[in-house]
């Protein structure tokens, strides 16, 4: 008899954005677009502006093209969803203030804030453990230095 080998099962898009949160520019972009009125948005390039995205084009790959075959794409490229995909913003086309050309805008959606608000609070959390376990650290070296006097004194 031959054993066979079996292949773990593959991790499914919605596991894959569980276990690796928002990219520190999503998380940005929603946290400029949540400053806002529920009402209102921003185009591209005032988002990347807001959110200290150093690039438009990075923006661009961040929230995703509105083109669904266009954002599989670049999700594929970049290695993980737009917040299109995540739904965490929608997009309108409106006119613009000056009664010029029509711009596309995007706005937080509710399941934008609950992304931000989980990924804030797992920051936090990771933040405040990490404080611990420099203090449980430093702690333990002061004992050793401690029983290392005490056996230097002896």
């Amino acid at each position: 008899m031959t054993a066979t080998k079996t292949k773990p099962a593959k991790k499914t898009k919605a596991a894959k954005t569980e276990s690796r949160g928002l990219t520190a520019g999503q998380v940005r972009i929603l946290q400029a677009l949540a400053k806002l009125n529920p009402q209102a948005g921003m185009t591209r390039s005032k988002i990347a502006e807001k959110a200290m995205n150093n690039h438009v084009g990075r923006t661009f790959s961040c929230i995703g093209p509105t083109e669904e075959k266009q954002r599989t794409i670049t999700e594929k490229r970049t290695g993980y969803p737009s917040l299109l995909t995540l739904k965490a913003v929608s997009t309108a086309v409106v006119q613009s203030d000056e009664g010029g050309p029509k711009e596309r805008i995007f706005r937080i959606t509710a399941t934008g804030r609950s992304l931000l608000e989980k990924t804030m609070k797992a920051q936090a959390d990771e933040a405040a453990a990490k404080k611990e376990a420099e203090k449980a650290k430093a702690a333990r070296l002061k004992e050793r230095e401690k029983r290392a006097a005490a056996k230097a004194g002896k």
